[in-house]
């Protein structure tokens, strides 16, 4: 594994951080949303 720079590592612990935010507010919302249009119907079939 190549070494980063300290900035370069700043730059993905943000990024990462940035994701993890993402996932976090963005997936009860998601699943509201398929169980409202029954997307996760088709899922579990």
């Amino acid at each position: 594994m190549p070494k980063l720079s300290k900035e370069a590592k700043q730059r993905l612990q943000h990024l990462f951080r940035g994701g993890q935010l993402a996932i976090r507010w963005g997936f009860i919302p998601v699943v509201l949303y398929l169980g409202q249009c029954g997307g996760g119907e088709s899922i579990l079939k």
